[in-house]
């Protein structure tokens, strides 16, 4: 009996008996690329960091959160899944008879995996450990796999010739230029950039703002000036679609631009250009809801970076007054949740870009990571304010230090380890994150150990700068910071009566620095420090020449600390009593506005020994305020009082001579006992000093 037509179209089409080959494949793929993500955290975090059963902290699984434990074959595991995809997306993309854009999707995959891939060979040979390298065990024919992505992406290319298949264009075009800035054909990158910029329409915003971004990053890392001309295009472009969020971004590109590019006597400027935009908590409060979070990131970085530059000025009130603005808004986030959806993802944020045509398009963005924001604001405060005195509890630098620091080797939540990923990252990323965190956690333990240096805590020093030499040597940093490190051990040396052993640290930090840059002056002057270069300046002369070249020097730059230091020498070698006097007085007010109080401290010394000026009882107000600012450089904490060494001892005899002559016998009394604690001191220094560094003995 024939079936009426009216049934017959409501019949339900037949499935087929299996899945077609090329969806299974590319499925199949798909799935183990994104699967390769759960791991990524196992390979960011370190062996020797505790497992989350002791600090809480969870990572993410194909079955939900679970409690963090390490996997020593993470990273095999990763690979192997890329890999796998590799194979079936290859497999897949070779198939006769595939459409269009089923070969643009293949395609597109394929070089997307490729390029993670090809990102891992040099973090796996230059970050990984010995014992790290001998774990990997799976080998990749680089050489092959890029041949393949190439021949792979010119057919994908073509596939997508077609003006609805744009989309695959365009993220291949990115995939090329990416893998040519890996290959260091920065050239090439460059050139490809420019033409799908060129090929691109305007209303397509998000991928020539991918463009951007991409040439931007590697002109960054290159330190490149034409990054300037670069964001500045870049923030027109945004600004004449409305697109705020990027504006903000590129703000926030072109101050760390000048910072990169030591641009500094632009960079007040930039600074206050950027201040209309994040003069104020509006700027994350108000726009569009789904990127809040982004925009306070945005203004977190600002506000660091300003507190900076306030620092580098030697502007102590107004750092302190971003800091102040800053730590609020930590708080804020952390008590709301406002950052937990960006640590989870590693930071990939997706702004939404209306267009005039009433659509909108998205773009992802890779903003920095929250355990590493966090990082780096402690790292900022201590460098912009370097607030050294007080009690142990109440020096803000080891506060901020200690803060950094308490969960360093605990995968505590909400910490140093705590970071997620995205499915957009691949091992390379999580392995330049460990690095990078290691590379904080060393230069806070580096900023950490001066403070303790200036504190005369020299015992705790040398332990510090122990664990400091064994991170930089485990995490292949060592290299890059050798330069900081030697100057550390110079000041150690120098600081408890080694002087031999001192000028053979300043030498090894003046050999790895570029003349005229400002740490090479530092060392300079701590080198002819270490020589007793600053004894006899007035009757010396060529010693005198040469000291006011270097104060000189001091005196070029925008830096506030170099600054008071150069006003300082000049006024050694200056024989007129009133101008020498003028020289120390603007090196003093410099000091007192940056609240540099080591050097402050030692103005006050040179004042009472040189610049006898007032009466007595002036006189006598500077030497008490001198031995105050000695004592709260660390005395707080000891029985016998003394704080910083050399200081505390001048000021104590100096204040014995003048109670004695005032008839004040007491006074007299407590202050040559004071005398005699510090000499005792040095003294115990000097032979911890002697049993812990032997001088080297010559061959």
């Amino acid at each position: 009996m024939p079936v009426p037509v009216s049934t017959v179209a409501l019949l339900p089409t037949p499935l087929p008996e299996t899945i077609p080959t090329g969806a299974f494949l590319f499925h199949t793929a798909v799935s183990a690329h994104h699967n390769a993500t759960y791991h990524l955290q196992q390979v960011f975090v370190p062996q020797e960091v505790k497992d989350g059963d002791k600090g809480g902290m969870k990572r993410e699984t194909a079955l939900g959160r679970v409690l963090f434990t390490h996997d020593p074959d993470a990273l095999n595991t990763a690979l192997r899944l890329l890999v796998m995809a590799l194979d079936l997306l290859r497999i897949g993309f070779y198939m006769p008879n595939l459409s269009d854009s089923e070969r643009a999707a293949f395609g597109l995959e394929f070089a997307t995996v490729a390029a993670k891939v090809l990102a891992t060979e040099d973090p796996v040979k230059k970050l990984l450990t010995k014992e790290e390298l001998a774990r990997v065990r799976i080998v990749i024919d680089h050489k092959r796999l890029a041949s393949d992505v190439d021949d792979v992406m010119t057919k994908t290319l073509a596939a997508a010739r077609s003006p609805h298949l744009k989309h695959y264009r365009q993220r291949v075009e990115l995939v090329s230029a990416r893998l040519a800035f890996m290959k260091d054909k920065a050239n090439h990158a460059k050139r490809i950039i420019k033409q799908a910029l060129a090929a691109t329409p305007r209303e397509d915003v998000a991928h020539r703002y991918n463009l951007n971004l991409l040439h931007m990053n590697h002109l960054l890392k290159a330190s490149n000036v034409e990054l300037l001309q670069v964001v500045k295009e870049f923030e027109a472009d945004a600004r004449a679609h409305g697109h705020m969020d990027v504006v903000l971004l590129a703000h926030i590109i072109r101050i760390r631009a000048h910072f990169s590019l030591r641009r500094w006597d632009n960079l007040l400027a930039m600074l206050d250009e950027s201040e209309a935009l994040f003069g104020t908590n509006e700027v994350f409060t108000s726009g569009d809801p789904t990127t809040t979070s982004f925009r306070l990131v945005l203004l977190m970085h600002y506000l660091n970076m300003r507190a900076l530059y306030h620092g580098r000025a030697a502007d102590d009130a107004n750092a302190k007054k971003q800091l102040s603005r800053l730590y609020p808004l930590m708080d804020h986030a952390m008590e709301k949740g406002m950052l937990s959806e960006l640590r989870s993802s590693g930071g990939m944020v997706t702004i939404p870009l209306p267009v005039r045509n009433g659509s909108t398009q998205q773009l992802f963005v890779q903003s920095t990571p929250i355990n590493v924001l966090w990082a780096l604001t402690y790292l900022s405060s201590v460098v912009a304010r370097r607030d050294l005195l007080g009690s142990l509890t109440q020096c803000r630098t080891l506060n901020h230090t200690r803060a950094m620091r308490q969960f360093e080797l605990c995968a505590h939540p909400d910490d140093l380890w705590d970071s997620g990923f995205s499915f957009r990252h691949g091992v390379a990323e999580a392995l330049e994150l460990r690095h990078k965190v290691n590379k904080l956690r060393a230069e806070v333990m580096m900023e950490e150990a001066l403070a303790l240096m200036c504190r005369s805590s020299f015992e705790d020093v040398t332990t510090l700068l122990s664990k400091t030499v064994k991170i930089l040597h485990d995490n292949k940093l060592f290299l890059t910071h050798s330069h900081q490190l030697a100057l550390l051990y110079g000041h150690l040396m120098h600081a408890i009566g080694l002087p031999d052993q001192a000028v053979r640290y300043y030498k090894a930090a003046q050999s790895l620095l570029v003349a005229g840059s400002e740490m090479r002056l530092i060392v300079d002057i701590n080198l002819m420090a270490a020589q007793g270069g600053f004894s006899n300046l007035l009757t010396d002369l060529d010693r005198s020449a040469h000291v006011n070249i270097m104060a000189d020097q001091c005196r070029a730059g925008t830096n506030g600390a170099l600054n008071a230091i150069g006003y300082f020498l000049l006024s050694l070698t200056d024989p007129e009593r009133v101008s020498s006097k003028r020289k120390l007085t603007f090196s003093y007010e410099v000091c007192r506005k940056g609240k540099l109080n080591i050097l402050y401290a030692l103005i006050f010394a040179f004042t009472t020994a040189q610049h006898l000026f007032g009466d007595r009882d002036r006189q006598l107000k500077q030497l008490e305020s001198g031995r105050d600012i000695a004592r709260l450089l660390g005395g707080k904490d000891r029985a016998d009082g003394c704080g910083q060494l050399p200081l505390g001892l001048w000021y104590s005899t100096k204040l014995r001579d003048h109670y004695r002559l005032d008839g004040r016998f007491d006074d007299e009394k407590a202050a040559a006992a004071d005398a005699e604690c510090h000499l005792h001191r040095m003294q115990e220094v000097y032979a911890y000093g002697c049993a812990h560094f032997p001088p080297r003995i010559p061959i």
